[in-house]
C-alpha cells in the first residue's frame, strides 16, 4: 500500500520590514516546499497553499488548527522532514542577503556555529588570545581570528586579513575610534537572539539557539561573503572550537559537491617551542 503524502503548513514570523510586519505561511511535503504565501490572513493563505497540492493528508501547526479545520486541516506535530526547510526560510527571513542557492554552505556555518557554541570556546580563549587560521582550497587566505563572547554580549568569530588587525583594533576601540575599527577587512559571523520564530525554527532543525549572521568587511564596506568564503568561515569556526591547551593546532576539512576546504587554526602561545 502507497503511503500517503503528508502536506503540512506552519506560519512563521512575524518579520519586520520598513512598510510593517507580516507573516509568512509555508507548506511542505517530503518532496519539497510549497511556494510560501506572504501577507495574508491565516485563513487566506491556508486556502491557497492547499490549492497548490491534490489529494494529500494535510495538517498544520496547532495555532493554525482554528481556522485550517474547516478547510480539512488536522493538527499534528512539526515532522521530521519539515525542520530543515522551516529553518532555512526563516533563516533568509531574519537576513535577506543570503542567498538561497547557497543553502548546502549554510547548513555548514550552522552546524560549526552549533559546535563553537556546544564547546562555549570563549571561555577557553578571549578576544586578546591570538589565534592563526589558515585556509586553502576553496580560497587560500590566512587570517587572526578573533573570539568572541568573553564579555558575555556578542558571540562568534572574527577572522581579520591583514596582520596587525586585533592590535590596530584593540587600539581603536580603547579610544573610542569605532570607524577606524569597522575599517578592517574582515569575515565574520555573529550569533543573534533575535528574532525569536528564527531562533526557534534553527534549534529545533540544527540544535544552535542563536541565528547565525555571516557578513564580510572589504574597504570599510559591509558585504555579503560569497559561497566559497561563507564555507571557508564555517570550516574556520568549526576548526576554532575544537582548540583547548590540549589542542593547540586542529585542521578541518570540509567541502560541498562543487568546493572543498581545508582550514587550520593554531594558538601561537601555546605552540611555541
Amino acid at each position: 500500500m502507497l503511503r500517503p503524502i503528508v502536506l503540512f503548513v506552519f506560519k512563521l514570523g512575524p518579520v519586520a520590514t520598513t512598510e510593517g510586519r507580516f507573516s509568512v505561511h509555508v507548506g511542505v511535503t517530503e518532496a519539497g516546499v510549497v511556494p510560501a504565501v506572504f501577507g495574508k490572513s491565516d485563513a487566506e493563505a491556508m486556502a491557497e497553499l492547499k490549492s497548490c497540492v491534490y489529494g494529500e493528508d494535510l495538517r498544520c501547526e496547532r495555532r493554525l488548527l482554528r481556522v485550517g479545520k474547516p478547510l480539512g486541516f488536522r493538527s499534528a506535530p512539526m515532522p521530521e522532514f519539515a525542520l530543515q526547510p522551516r529553518a532555512m526560510l526563516a533563516l533568509s527571513l531574519a537576513n535577506s542577503r543570503l542567498d538561497a542557492k547557497d543553502t548546502d554552505v549554510i547548513e555548514l556555518l550552522i552546524a560549526a556555529c552549533a559546535t563553537f557554541v556546544d564547546q562555549r570556546t570563549w571561555e577557553r580563549f578571549s578576544d586578546e588570545d591570538l589565534v592563526r587560521v589558515t585556509v586553502s582550497g576553496a580560497i587560500d587566505a590566512s587570517f587572526e581570528a578573533s573570539i568572541m563572547g568573553g564579555a558575555g554580549y556578542e558571540y562568534g568569530l572574527a577572522l581579520y586579513f591583514r596582520r596587525g588587525a586585533m592590535s590596530r583594533v584593540a587600539k581603536a576601540m580603547d579610544r573610542e575610534d569605532l570607524e577606524s575599527a569597522r575599517l578592517e577587512d574582515c569575515l565574520a559571523v555573529t550569533l543573534d537572539s533575535k528574532p525569536a520564530f528564527a531562533v526557534k525554527a534553527i534549534v529545533e532543525a540544527f540544535g544552535l539557539g542563536a541565528v547565525p549572521v555571516a557578513y564580510r568587511v572589504r574597504d570599510g564596506r559591509l558585504e555579503m561573503p560569497s559561497r566559497a568564503e561563507m564555507l571557508a568561515l564555517g570550516a574556520a569556526v568549526r576548526a576554532v572550537a575544537e582548540l583547548s591547551p590540549e589542542h593547540p593546532m586542529v585542521s578541518i576539512e570540509g567541502g560541498t559537491e562543487d568546493l572543498q576546504v581545508v582550514a587550520q587554526a593554531v594558538v601561537p602561545a601555546l605552540t611555541a617551542a
